[in-house]
């Protein structure tokens, strides 16, 4: 069943005027060796792991992924733990106890037709680490768990594009049952009861929201009219940050209705990048060029609006001190952290 929302009443809750520039309270911890490639910030009672991989290791083959903690009573360093694995780490997520990885190596320098992919389970608590299963050449777009029984993997199945599956495990990753989608899957989220991905049909415009009920895995569909670059899903309300012509806004869908929530800035320069939403705290990362960055050459900017009152008022947040900002987590609405680049993580406090 397709529902196209092209045609919608649209409600305009606040304009790009409302926005309040303010200094978060923001702290600095080093990462030793800087040549360290990082792929996922993770949050667990507190603690702040960081998973990456050996950049120093040219060769695919050769690989190693390595994984950083930082203690949630104090430090200004991230300590490296006696972790490895043989890879690249490329997904990694966080189940209920667990943390569990994704890790991606080649039996062949430089041919992407051998990639082999594994999962792993790393405990928090003692820093365990064991392999649960092999997805072999399956390429790995996200992976989610509810807990540390039910989980789910958004795979790509061979070379084709739009050759994806859902797959689906009871037992912790031992074993899974495959559902095709045959469709491209970009953003991911999962509620209680419900798993989402954005996809596209013509050119990458994504906009398109696939949903896969949990329970007897019916898939359904809704079509918006801008595209989609990240997703939050609740109570049945679609919460979706994309570009609409040429400006990057937030829109709020419902069953009825379609409203405009922010508009942020009135150019086409801004690019949005992540959406994260706990309750009445909303995130939006914005990246934009900055044409006077290293010396004239120009670079990329990044900005974090915060709101705190559901997307009424907002609050900029220059990054100036960013490279750039990738990976990135929230812990709930108390806490943000990002790799900025050159060995440093910014660690935020949201509440004060």
């Amino acid at each position: 069943m397709k529902n196209k929302m092209s045609v919608i009443i649209l409600f305009i809750i606040v304009s790009s005027s409302c926005i309040n520039e303010d200094a978060m309270i923001c702290s600095k911890l080093s990462v030793d060796p800087k040549y360290e490639h990082f792929n996922t910030l993770i949050w667990s009672e507190g603690d702040l792991f960081v998973f990456g991989t050996d950049e120093e290791k040219n060769d695919f083959r050769t690989k190693r992924s390595v994984v950083y903690k930082r203690s949630n009573v104090s430090g200004t360093k991230l300590r490296i733990l006696d972790v490895e694995l043989n890879g690249e780490n490329v997904i990694t997520t966080k189940g209920e106890k667990y943390i569990y990885l994704v890790n991606e190596s080649f039996t062949e320098r430089l041919s992407f037709k051998n990639i082999y992919s594994s999962l792993y389970r790393f405990n928090p608590n003692d820093y365990s680490i064991n392999k649960i299963t092999d997805f072999g050449g399956y390429l790995v777009r996200d992976l989610l768990f509810e807990d540390d029984l039910k989980g789910y993997a958004f795979v790509r199945l061979s070379n084709n594009a739009r050759d994806y599956g859902l797959l689906f495990t009871d037992d912790g990753g031992t074993s899974w049952d495959t559902l095709m989608l045959k469709r491209p899957v970009e953003k991911v989220f999962q509620t209680n009861d419900k798993l989402y991905f954005t996809s596209f049909k013509i050119n990458n415009f994504r906009n398109w929201i696939y949903s896969i009920n949990k329970k007897d895995r019916s898939i359904d569909s809704l079509q918006v009219s801008f595209n989609i670059s990240g997703i939050h899903v609740e109570k049945n309300v679609y919460w979706l940050l994309g570009k609409e012509n040429d400006l990057t806004i937030l829109k709020r869908y419902d069953r009825e209705s379609v409203q405009d929530v922010h508009i942020f800035g009135e150019n086409s320069g801004l690019f949005p990048k992540r959406l994260y939403k706990y309750g009445n705290l909303i995130a939006v990362l914005l990246s934009t060029v900055d044409k006077y960055m290293l010396g004239g050459l120009g670079g990329t900017k990044e900005e974090l609006y915060l709101s705190f009152d559901a997307g009424i008022t907002w609050k900029r947040h220059e990054l100036n001190d960013a490279l750039y900002i990738n990976p990135l987590s929230f812990d709930r609405d108390k806490k943000f952290a990002a790799y900025i680049g050159n060995g440093k993580v910014i660690l935020c406090d949201l509440t004060k």
